[in-house]
């Protein structure tokens, strides 16, 4: 596949979709079982232009985000055939010309979408954002002042800053947002660039925009890689028939991740925190019944706080990840 514009990569359901729009003129999903490929086309060329982008609910629902009509919409993914339904989603996000390169990500209950325009050989292209609550397909509301990215004098040869996209920093809690400058008409040349996003409510300010060395992003408190021989993770937690245990507390506010993969039969996975003798809390994942929930235990006594089950049919053996946020 040649001139595959604005790839993106999403891990789900056990394997690797990729989304890209060959010359701009619609989109192809791909798929491979590692990150690095091959990646093989699953759908013929559905259209909606370019510059598509996943976005995972916190309900395990897939969806893809593209311009079309100077704004940006969304449409959820069929898993079978990983093609967008005909419903679309207008979201109620423009930069009132051409709008592309969506975005997505949550903090707490806030959903931000950033988007860019108006051209991608204009000195003038820019990044900005919108922002709404708990539902991440309800309507935007764009501030005022909603411009994160813009650097628009000629003579400045740091200009033409655009088509970002968002990740969390591996501290589990900050969030980044790359983006290119632009270094030349022909082809365009264009370089990477990578700033960190603050929130503050529905707001959004940028440590950018910066093109010169910024901190290194920050490791999580507590980390390591339990197949591995790594000193640090022989050093962060205790391996025993009882479990894997951190050997360093946290409390208050956190959010943690665990990653696991199921090598012999199914059975019930218990990711616990919070823990202080016989009681603790954990998200139990019952992977023959394929349900997730909410567990106390105060002094050995257990109680099951809140139930859902999984709607994605998963294949256990292959990594599956649990996010835990403890927030205000």
């Amino acid at each position: 596949m040649y001139f595959a514009y604005a790839p993106e990569v999403v891990y789900y359901d056990g394997s690797f979709y990729m989304c890209t729009s060959p010359e701009g003129k619609g989109h192809f999903i791909l798929k491979s079982e590692s990150p690095l490929g091959p990646f093989r086309p699953v759908t013929d060329n559905f259209g909606h232009s370019i510059d598509g982008s996943f976005w995972i609910t916190d309900d395990e629902d897939l969806f893809f985000l593209y311009p079309g009509e100077n704004r940006i919409h969304s449409a959820r993914l069929d898993p079978a055939t990983m093609l967008p339904s005909l419903r679309k989603v207008d979201l109620n996000a423009t930069l009132h010309g051409w709008t592309e390169g969506p975005g997505m990500f949550r903090r707490g209950k806030y959903h931000y979408l950033t988007y860019t325009g108006n051209h991608v050989l204009s000195t003038g292209y820019r990044v900005a954002y919108s922002y709404t609550g708990d539902n991440p397909f309800g309507q935007y509301i764009m501030p005022e002042d909603n411009i994160l990215f813009l650097r628009s004098e000629q003579e400045d040869p740091f200009h033409g800053l655009g088509h970002s996209s968002n990740v969390t920093g591996p501290d589990l809690d900050s969030i980044y947002s790359p983006y290119h400058n632009l270094v030349a008409l022909d082809g365009p040349q264009r370089r990477y660039n990578l700033d960190r996003l603050m929130t503050n409510g529905g707001l959004v300010y940028s440590t950018g925009d910066t093109s010169f060395p910024v901190p290194v992003p920050s490791m999580p408190s507590i980390y390591g890689w339990l197949d591995e021989e790594d000193p640090h993770t022989a050093e962060s937690f205790t391996v025993s028939d009882q479990g894997i245990l951190s050997n360093n507390r946290v409390s208050g506010i956190f959010t943690a991740e665990y990653h696991f993969r199921l090598s012999g039969e199914k059975c019930p996975v218990d990711l616990k925190f919070g823990i202080d003798g016989d009681s603790w809390w954990a998200v139990r994942v019952d992977t023959k019944n394929d349900t997730i929930s909410l567990v106390s235990a105060e002094h050995g006594v257990e109680k099951r706080m809140s139930s859902e089950r999984i709607k994605v049919s998963h294949d256990y053996r292959r990594l599956c990840a649990v996010r835990v946020e403890n927030t205000p």
